[in-house]
């Protein structure tokens, strides 16, 4: 009898950096769970809205 393989999980992380790109975020996370599901792995989304710009900010002040 052969062993079935445990389902890899995964991440998958999308981001864009402006409100006005939540379309091209939706687009993202759709392909990436379409191709996450042709591979049969087992998924988590994140995803998140900001800039680069703003990352550096919020890290400088911690």
């Amino acid at each position: 009898m052969i062993e079935e393989r445990p389902k890899p999980k995964v991440v998958l992380y999308v981001r864009v950096s402006t409100k006005k790109q939540e379309e091209y975020l939706k687009n993202q996370i759709r392909r990436l769970e379409e191709y996450a599901n042709s591979q049969g792995w087992q998924y988590e989304v994140i995803h998140e809205i900001a800039s680069g710009v703003n990352k550096i900010k919020n890290w400088q002040r911690t």
